[in-house]
């Protein structure tokens, strides 16, 4: 009898490794949602390599401790993992998708926003579960929670109380029923 694999913990997938950059192993990695109050050109570092997951196309899943990350703009960043210290190993990792653990995420890569993935959506008014937040998206103007079908603007009028694993929303009035028909 064949036992499952445990579920990965990294369900939040942030960004994708582009390319090699320069001689030591240094990646630029383009993040699918904009950091805009990250400080560009300052580097962040860790002295204990924060775990990450990276997974292929192909589906090939590999662990790696992030060291640093300094940030070229809203979308890109530069990326120094633990154990990659030439151009032909940092080459070796291109393409793969950049995975974190939603409940530990790096804080030198991810933000505040980036724990709520995976959080519960409850209509505050109900008190209806929504679903999880599966996907957070960059419109520009600001970012949404999504949960399947329902996108939530991440906004004061549409957030009423964040609390650990859970956002309470304030709907208005038939914008769940559109989702649901």
């Amino acid at each position: 009898m064949r036992s499952e694999a445990p579920a990965s913990p990294y369900i939040h997938r942030i960004g994708q490794l582009v390319r090699a950059r320069g001689l030591e192993g240094e990646l630029q990695a383009r993040l699918f949602r904009a950091r805009p109050d990250q400080a560009f050109n300052k580097a962040y570092r860790s002295s204990d390599p924060h775990p990450i997951e990276l997974e292929w196309k192909d589906g090939h899943r590999r662990e790696a401790g992030l060291h640093a990350v300094r940030f070229v703009d809203p979308t890109r960043a530069l990326l120094r993992l633990d154990g990659i210290r030439d151009r032909g190993a940092a080459e070796a990792l291109e393409g793969a998708f950049v995975d974190v653990d939603p409940s530990d995420p790096p804080e030198t890569l991810c933000d505040e926003l980036d724990r709520l993935f995976d959080a519960e959506l409850v209509d505050a008014h109900t008190g209806d579960s929504l679903g999880r937040v599966d996907d957070l998206r960059d419109t520009g103007a600001h970012p949404l929670l999504v949960a399947g079908e329902l996108m939530v603007p991440f906004v004061e009028a549409f957030i009423e109380v964040i609390e650990p694993g859970r956002v309470r929303v304030r709907l208005p009035d038939g914008l769940k029923e559109i989702y649901q028909s």
